[in-house]
């Protein structure tokens, strides 16, 4: 996974450039910055969910997860969504942030709200950069992710693709037939709340 290809391997992030506000960083300069601001924002411009097939965007996509691996590694992470712009608010470590499973999950898909927030995300996937991780759906599937894991790995994946790479209706039916595929099925591993579904009262859109 990409978190444990960054815990292996530290020297990735010595070659990896950030793009912030307040410029393009290297890592050492990202850590100074961090030592004497305290806080700094990520510049997300190109940094969205890019599924089209091409090689560059596979190869976009590769660097943002390694970044957001190395990032969550090092600091903790907040993020914000407000009309046309997303923000990330990278931060020192202060304490344990609750578990996000990185292991399982891309690392850039979740990432906890600065503020409270009701949106789990962007409606359109362009421009889509992240996940609410405090959102009711997300937080259904971090409590269930190693059994999620363990038991249904390709329904795991599905709702990861459709997070990523759908919109609006599309995302909302195809999140919402995989949870009621999850309560239908014997056994009963996962306790899919009756009340867990998607409307487009979950989703951001931007006028």
């Amino acid at each position: 996974t990409y978190y444990s290809m960054a815990t292996k391997r530290p020297d990735l992030a010595e070659r990896l450039v950030v793009d912030t506000v307040d410029g393009v960083l290297g890592w050492e300069k990202l850590k100074e910055q961090i030592a004497h601001k305290k806080i700094f924002v990520l510049k997300l411009d190109n940094c969205h969910f890019t599924h089209t097939g091409r090689d560059s965007d596979n190869i976009n996509n590769l660097k943002k997860q390694l970044l957001f691996a190395c990032l969550k590694r090092c600091y903790n992470l907040h993020m914000s969504m407000d009309k046309g712009i997303d923000k990330i608010f990278v931060r020192e470590k202060t304490g344990e942030q609750a578990e996000l499973h990185s292991d399982i999950f891309p690392p850039a898909l979740f990432i906890y709200p600065e503020e409270e927030c009701k949106y789990l995300t962007r409606m359109q996937r362009y421009g889509r950069h992240f996940c609410n991780a405090d959102h009711r759906l997300s937080r259904f599937m971090l409590e269930n992710a190693d059994l999620l894991q363990q038991k249904f790995p390709g329904m795991l994946k599905e709702m990861i693709r459709i997070l990523q790479e759908e919109s609006g209706e599309e995302l909302i039916s195809g999140v919402n037939d995989l949870l009621n595929c999850l309560r239908s099925l014997p056994g009963q591993y996962i306790q899919v709340p009756s009340d867990l579904f998607l409307t487009t009262e979950d989703l951001y859109y931007a006028k």
